[in-house]
């Protein structure tokens, strides 16, 4: 009896640690290039001027929306830069983008479940 408790407190943290990630990632607003070998030679010409390091860049994420003077630079072991764009400024990066809104609104309709399945099955087992 125990560890069906526990077991619903995990449950419960990790959908509800779920639909915060989600709605994070739903108003970050981001359009996401994957930096591969084919696009690392000239996304380090592209930055060069920035003044941020080109090394160890994982994936660029372009802002759209309300955040659309962001650039997004994701380097390995988590590390996150923003760098903001001025109205002149073009960056023209190559590469296949991608958004991450499907995963973000799979991932919290699947926590909003979750948390109702367990809603539903405290109120029967109080009574």
């Amino acid at each position: 009896m125990k560890y069906k408790k526990y077991i619903i407190l995990v449950l419960l943290i990790i959908s509800l640690f779920n639909l915060i990630w989600s709605f994070n990632i739903i108003i970050t607003e981001a359009r996401f290039i994957n930096v591969n070998n084919e696009n690392r030679e000239i996304i380090k010409d592209t930055l060069k001027d920035s003044g941020i390091r080109t090394t160890g860049i994982r994936k660029i994420g372009i802002g759209q929306g309300w955040h659309r003077h962001s650039m997004y630079i994701y380097y390995y072991f988590g590390t996150t830069k923003e760098l903001y764009i001025g109205e002149g400024s073009k960056y023209n990066i190559p590469g296949e983008e991608y958004s991450m809104d499907l995963i973000a609104v799979i991932t919290g309709c699947t926590s909003l479940l979750i948390l109702f399945i367990i809603f539903i099955y405290e109120i029967k087992r109080k009574r």
